[in-house]
């Protein structure tokens, strides 16, 4: 809620807020979203933050259903939910179907990957990290095909969130990550795995700041992707771990 708020509050454009006011710079943001309000409830006061709404649906929903004892709905519920937002979603160029909110965000995907992983977890599902790689990969061409072949429907190729390959590429990652348990085992990655959710909130908000650093400067192309990117990397990682030391942290990343 508060990175919400937060994105809400931030002027986008500089330039604009500096010539025209920081009003005139907010409102047109804010009339954005007020276009579509009920999508703009599931996705946050920016874009990158439809995942945490996403994630807490998904563990709401699988925890009535434990609470309730129906745990053998939730693989079909979920699976259900996915159909329908791929079919009301990427697919809806070829299906005519509609959704009231873009259905990257809400239950429909997040549902599935929760549930799954909760299953592999309850089950103690252990694959060989060679078979769970090329379940990845498998998953990986499949998504890709789908992609390619949506596209001919006029599907725009990299707005495709999620598809069906897109699952089975998941969890290939993740059953070759549980097969590799020591993977990444160092200090450096523990410590980064302390700040992930502070990344995660804020980076989007960094990539706008050197977005407007780079219209400051003049710089475009090759110049300019260099500034965003390792600008974003590390002003990111600077500002997360500074905040980290102070009150804030409590109330930023919890």
């Amino acid at each position: 809620m508060i990175w919400s708020v937060i994105s809400l509050l931030m002027p986008f454009n500089l330039e604009v807020m500096v010539n025209q006011g920081y009003l005139a710079e907010r409102s047109g943001y804010w009339g954005f979203l007020l276009q579509h309000p009920l999508n703009s409830l599931f996705e946050g006061g920016l874009v990158h933050l439809w995942f945490l709404p996403a994630l807490m649906i998904a563990v709401a929903i699988m925890a009535l259903l434990i609470r309730q004892q129906k745990t053998h709905w939730m693989l079909p519920i979920a699976i259900g939910l996915y159909l329908y937002g791929e079919f009301a979603g990427s697919s809806a160029v070829v299906t005519g179907m509609s959704a009231p909110i873009y259905t990257r965000n809400g239950p429909f995907f997040s549902t599935l990957f929760v549930v799954v992983g909760y299953l592999i977890r309850e089950r103690h599902i252990l694959w060989q990290s060679r078979s769970a790689l090329l379940l990845a990969m498998l998953g990986m061409a499949f998504h890709f095909v789908e992609a390619y072949g949506l596209h001919q429907y006029g599907q725009v190729f990299n707005t495709n969130d999620y598809l069906f390959g897109t699952t089975l590429w998941a969890i290939g990652l993740f059953l070759f990550l549980l097969a590799k348990p020591d993977l990444g085992r160092k200090p450096w990655g523990f410590s980064l795995s302390q700040s992930i959710l502070g990344f995660y909130v804020s980076h989007l908000l960094v990539v706008i700041m050197m977005m407007n650093l780079a219209r400051f400067l003049g710089l475009a192309g090759l110049e300019k992707d260099t500034l965003v990117l390792f600008g974003t990397l590390l002003t990111t990682y600077l500002l997360v771990k500074g905040l980290e030391r102070t009150p804030l942290k409590h109330l930023l990343f919890r």
